[in-house]
């Protein structure tokens, strides 16, 4: 089922939002999923849901949009000369952060993820898959930040790292003597009246992972910077559309953000915490355990979008894109997305079982691979193929025989007798 209310009176992209998103819902690829669109200053936001009547005052995770929040911060701050650009964040913190080449990290190389640093921490002790950040307070991103060497001399390379933006959170709280979350609702929630942008306060609509399984919120803690924000989606568009607001609030920190600052060639550049398209798009995304999201905006077009979505599936990206090319007046072609199949519950039974290192349950009405390296439901498109969504792959029955068909290479199982 799908339902869709508009919050303005401009129903702003009605139609072909409608025409793009109902066959994500129909193939099962997502369970809700709110749009906000601007355009020159008219708005509009669209709410879309499996079932139900959704509500456009939804909560979700937003993910490392978080990162993009942080770098307005980082801009913010160089504008109270709290911090300059080149500050090194070991120079605020106290910590013996690492230095390669005599070099040591700054606050715009943590923004511009050239720090050197790689990805995710070397090491992050015990970790809860279902909630990998829950135990990382401060003084256990101070221990992962000061074991972490350096991948790169900072500065030399573009490689992007959470352990990075989360260290940026810390040094720009160090600087101000305030916690990192109060710091984005005083300058940042506040001036903009998003008061909904909040870390880890209030409820959240349920999250799904990729199958649509219920799956629980995360804590980020001190990685709150890096993914730990929760907001609705007017409280995004409102950021949006100040954004494009000359003379606006907050004018001279969007400008020292979105700035492009480290040149990546054909793929674009990167401002602080926005990565900036070759077309001029200011985008950022993020997913967590249940929830994927998108922000995107084009200043000089004067368009912007935000997609938030309680399923943690990268085609969240491919709808929020696809929105902005339909606000620049583009025509956009229907997703490309593989039809699920009913498959009779006999032939679903008839599936169970041991194969090799592998096992098949029944679970209501689907099936579920679980085996090394796999635990994914079994989407049909057919009585004998069947799609895997993470790791992105299918099964193909044939007899006693399964191949599994994986990026990594196919495996190919016997049932056990």
């Amino acid at each position: 089922m799908i339902l869709l209310s508009t919050a303005l009176a401009a129903p702003l992209l009605e139609e072909p939002l409608q025409a793009l998103v109902k066959p994500a819902l129909d193939a099962q690829q997502l369970d809700t999923v709110v749009v906000g669109v601007v355009r020159r200053g008219e708005t509009a936001v669209h709410a879309f849901s499996r079932e139900g009547r959704p509500d456009e005052r939804l909560r979700f995770e937003l993910g490392s949009v978080s990162k993009a929040l942080d770098g307005l911060l980082l801009a913010d701050a160089i504008g109270r000369k709290e911090v300059t650009a080149d500050t090194p964040a070991a120079d605020i913190l106290g910590w013996k952060l690492p230095t390669r080449d005599g070099r040591a990290i700054t606050l715009a190389q943590l923004a511009t993820h050239t720090s050197g640093w790689p990805r995710m921490p070397a090491e992050m002790g015990e970790v809860d898959p279902a909630d990998p950040y829950a135990k990382v307070d401060l003084a256990a991103l101070q221990r992962a930040a000061e074991g972490t060497p350096l991948v790169e001399r900072p500065g030399a390379t573009y490689a992007y790292s959470n352990l990075g933006a989360a260290v940026l959170g810390a040094a720009l709280a160090k600087a101000a003597g305030k916690p990192w979350e109060v710091l984005l609702d005083e300058r940042i929630a506040r001036p903009l009246r998003a008061r909904s942008l909040t870390v880890d306060s209030g409820p959240l609509a349920q999250g799904h992972d990729i199958d649509l399984r219920p799956v629980g919120p995360w804590t980020l803690g001190a990685f709150a910077p890096a993914g730990g924000v929760e907001g609705s989606v007017h409280d995004v568009l409102d950021l949006l559309v100040a954004m494009q607001t000359p003379g606006g609030p907050m004018r001279a920190t969007f400008d020292r953000a979105l700035e492009s600052r480290v040149d990546l060639g054909p793929s674009g550049g990167v401002g602080y915490g926005w990565h900036v398209s070759p077309e001029g798009t200011r985008w950022h995304n993020g997913e967590t355990g249940g929830f994927h999201s998108l922000v995107a905006v084009h200043p000089t077009r004067q368009i912007g979008v935000v997609v938030l979505a309680n399923t943690a599936t990268p085609l969240v990206d491919t709808i929020g894109f696809a929105t902005l090319e339909l606000l620049a007046g583009q025509n956009v072609p229907p997703l490309d997305l593989p039809r699920v199949a009913t498959v009779s519950p006999e032939v679903l039974a008839s599936r169970v079982g041991t194969w090799g290192p592998a096992t098949i349950t029944l679970h209501g009405d689907h099936l579920r691979l679980t085996g090394p390296g796999v635990d994914a439901r079994l989407w049909p498109v057919s009585p004998t193929t069947y799609l895997l969504r993470r790791p992105d792959g299918d099964a193909v029955f044939s007899g006693d025989v399964l191949e599994i068909h994986l990026p990594d290479g196919v495996q190919r199982l016997t049932r056990s007798r």
